[in-house]
């Protein structure tokens, strides 16, 4: 399976709309400033309405609107019966031109309608099950975290920086020096505590969540840490969402700030709409802390997980008001490293955040409010965190239960309304960023159809090469999950699994200050190791 259906019509995949054939591409360089070049197909009987009599005529009133330079290609177009615009400016400047471009010559409702029927026709074959099935993506938890190459048992591996201590950063900087036949590797920045807590505390929910999920049968999709910018955000279909709600269409009457942000953990239920989850984790210091400390640190990061619910909420309800402004939106939070008690002992000592929390969540009984909150009573182990026990699978349900399932299915969301969200949160126009950390290959572009100058991750080849070779006997293997939720294929018996997911999602990374495409991809190590080590071919 390529990323995209061969029947999807060419407009909406917006291969047509790109220098693909001269061999040009989006620039690497992120920034509104930065000059594009990008040609845009027009019939020739939209290029007369661009070019009517007139002084000025309709595309030098375009170029004037928004500052870009607009000119018909003088040479002939590839295509019979089409024109080429040519359009240079920044990234902003297109994005306006082909927007006004499309609506003086009436083509933008035809390329939405396109546009949303190739992303549709896109997760229903990526997500054969869509109608039956839990989605996670990605299908395994991706640490944000740097790492870095280091050699540990005579195997080439990434390793999680955190941040060293006075006493251990000069002998571990000797022992990670590289050898002579090495290339040295750009080190990344040192990872400080919190980072690795974070991390630590979003994949105990991930796995705890995906477990009740498939224990359960649900039907849902979920995502994990996608930003707001990402949605509908690949630029080969910027002229198909010009006319959607997108981030930065957010009202005038909102907060500037609320533009930007992310969704910790969003899932869209075939019955109950949204779930939106902000993850929280206090430090390890607590045991240190007074009682006053305790209750005010904890106080902090209830204040916090309020204001950024209240911003998914509000970006979310605006996303989706083309299709449904009613979608039920039910919003939680996650205390991975806190107890029920504790919470509730630091809402008890605050009687304006209580108010707050019980208008966040919806109730007007203070002392259901650790109810409708996942601790670390309803989760896994932080030790062994993918081990999600029946007495787990309980608690989650009776949690489940009281936060979700209560108010009954949402009347709103219908089958049709579904498939629709997913396509749109879940096609080839949205793509969440996460870290590069698999060998390279070279292979098709997906977006385009043509082998690129660029290296590239590929589905059905994660480990070129086969990996390192195994150690006294212990076997290697790696496992491909399909569209989140696939059979493991081979075994594991060194604790290590490779995963990556299908259907591809590319996204432009950085390795080595090479570009590249990556994949939604991570690994997974033993419960029992310090750290996650991830191989390199």
């Amino acid at each position: 399976m390529s990323g995209a259906p061969s029947s999807a019509p060419k407009q909406a995949l917006g291969l047509s709309r790109r220098e693909t054939r001269e061999g040009a591409q989006p620039p690497s360089t992120v920034g509104d400033n930065h000059q594009e070049c990008y040609k845009h197909a027009v019939t020739d009987k939209e290029a007369a309405l661009l070019t009517t009599s007139g002084n000025p005529s309709p595309l030098e009133e375009i170029q004037k609107k928004t500052g870009a330079q607009v000119q018909l290609d003088p040479d002939p177009s590839p295509v019979q019966g089409t024109k080429i615009v040519v359009i240079r400016g920044s990234r902003s400047q297109i994005e306006d031109t082909v927007r006004l471009i499309n609506r003086t010559t009436g083509a933008q409702e035809m390329i939405t309608a396109q546009a949303e029927a190739f992303w549709l026709e896109w997760v229903l074959e990526a997500f054969p099950d869509l109608d039956s099935s839990a989605y996670f993506l990605p299908p395994v938890y991706v640490n944000r975290v740097p790492m870095t190459r280091e050699i540990v048992a005579s195997m080439d591996v990434l390793v999680l920086q955190e941040a060293p201590t006075n006493a251990t950063q000069d002998t571990r900087s000797s022992k990670r020096s590289p050898t002579s036949d090495q290339v040295p590797t750009p080190r990344p920045s040192p990872v400080q505590q919190s980072d690795v807590r974070d991390d630590g505390a979003m994949q105990r929910v991930f796995l705890c969540l995906r477990e009740m999920a498939n224990k359960n049968n649900e039907t849902l999709v979920a995502l994990t840490q996608l930003q707001f910018g990402d949605y509908l955000g690949e630029p080969c279909y910027s002229a198909a969402a010009a006319q959607m709600p997108l981030p930065k269409t957010l009202p005038a009457d909102k907060p500037r700030q609320w533009k930007y942000g992310d969704f910790d953990i969003i899932l869209i239920h075939r019955e109950y709409g949204f779930v939106v989850c902000e993850v929280k984790a206090i430090g390890e210091k607590v045991s240190h802390m007074t009682e006053q400390e305790l209750h005010e640190s904890i106080g902090n990061k209830l204040k916090q997980a309020v204001s950024q619910l209240d911003k998914a909420e509000t970006m979310l309800s605006h996303l989706v008001s083309d299709i449904d402004p009613h979608l039920r939106i039910t919003k939680t939070m996650a205390f991975p490293n806190l107890t029920a008690t504790q919470v509730q002992q630091a809402i008890a000592s605050d009687p304006q955040l209580t108010q707050e929390l019980c208008r966040c969540l919806g109730t007007v009984d203070p002392t259901a409010l650790t109810r409708l909150c996942l601790c670390s009573d309803q989760l896994s182990n932080p030790d062994t965190p993918s081990d999600v026990n029946d007495d787990v699978l309980r608690e989650l349900g009776e949690w489940w239960q009281h936060r979700v399932t209560s108010p009954g299915p949402d009347s709103h969301m219908t089958s049709e309304i579904y498939k629709k969200l997913v396509a749109r949160f879940c096609g080839p126009a949205t793509t969440v960023t996460v870290p590069c950390i698999y060998p390279t290959s070279l292979c098709q572009d997906p977006g385009s159809g043509r082998v690129p100058d660029r290296r590239v991750l590929r589905p059905d080849n994660p480990l070129p090469g086969a990996g390192p070779p195994a150690q006294h006997g212990a076997s290697q293997s790696f496992s491909i999950r399909t569209a989140g939720h696939g059979q493991d294929r081979g075994t594991a018996a060194d604790g290590h699994r490779m995963a990556a997911t299908w259907p591809p999602r590319l996204r432009r990374e950085y390795v080595g200050g090479e570009p590249c495409r990556v994949l939604h991809a991570a690994a997974r190590s033993a419960a029992d190791r310090k750290h996650s080590f991830e191989r390199t071919g």
